[in-house]
């Protein structure tokens, strides 16, 4: 779990696991490149479906666990902008790994830029008690 995000990035649920992971399974694997699907309208199905707490980020988390257990093999789960995917084709999952290796290193800027910051910090507040 993220220290500040704990509603966030709670583990995931029994319930998630075995009942909602597949339930969303079904509706992505019809999902292509041309007719894709967003977690707004993902939470809506759910909440249809009588699943009223099933949020945009509790759908992401549940998308992080289909990606990292390979569950929609041998077609692979793509995010975008526009919503998810499936695809078979190795061109667009080069594309999605490129956008997170990005993420990724954008943060990495942001995290080196806040060691310096909070050095910045300490420094000030040692000067500060002499």
């Amino acid at each position: 779990m993220l220290t500040l995000f704990n509603n966030i990035t709670e583990k995931m649920t029994d319930l998630e696991k075995h009942k909602l992971v597949p339930m969303l399974l079904t509706v992505l694997m019809e999902t292509n490149e041309n007719r894709r699907i967003t977690a707004a309208k993902l939470s809506e199905w759910f909440r249809l479906a009588g699943y009223r707490s099933v949020s945009g980020d509790r759908i992401r988390k549940m998308v992080n666990y289909i990606r990292q257990l390979n569950l929609c093999s041998p077609a692979v789960l793509i995010g975008a902008s526009n919503g998810y995917f499936i695809t078979t084709m190795i061109t667009v999952v080069d594309l999605q790994i490129e956008s997170m290796q990005g993420r990724i290193d954008s943060q990495a800027a942001v995290i080196d830029a806040m060691k310096a910051q909070r050095e910045n910090l300490k420094r000030i507040n040692q000067n500060k008690c002499h």
